[in-house]
């Protein structure tokens, strides 16, 4: 196997990987509105992470469940801009089975899942598209 098919090859099972993980954000952010509690949570700081030169701002909720019991949790999606800042209020969703477990409920959120899968399918398909016209491939 050439090292341009391996290439291919690795990029399809990323983009695969990317499909996986834009359903499993869909489908989270669907049940959690199906079946979550609607509440109004407040972010208290950003927690500043560098990956390489670039900065990401994970904004650390807290919010009070139904039975009055305060979370305190770093959402897990953080952005390379400060789109929160300490203080601002935000509508949250959280699990009932667990009270760890919410999103904020945005744009973004709804968002995230399917652009995730577009990004995954159109990795595969000009991978899929590589292989075919490449001059590689001329040999089979």
């Amino acid at each position: 196997m050439s090292n341009e098919i391996l290439i291919l090859l690795v990029t399809v099972l990323i983009g695969v990987a990317l499909i996986l993980l834009g359903n499993y954000k869909r489908i989270q952010r669907n049940r959690l509105i199906a079946s979550g509690i609607r509440t109004e949570g407040t972010i208290l700081s950003l927690e500043e992470s560098y990956d390489g030169q670039t900065a990401t701002y994970a904004p650390i909720v807290s919010y009070t469940t139904l039975q009055n019991e305060t979370v305190t949790r770093k959402y897990s999606i953080g952005l390379s801009n400060k789109a929160y800042k300490p203080g601002d209020s935000i509508d949250i969703i959280y699990d009932t089975k667990n009270n760890n477990e919410f999103i904020i409920d945005n744009k973004l959120t709804k968002l995230l899942g399917p652009v995730i899968i577009a990004i995954g399918g159109v990795i595969i398909l000009f991978s899929s598209l590589q292989y075919f016209f490449h001059p590689f491939n001329s040999n089979l």
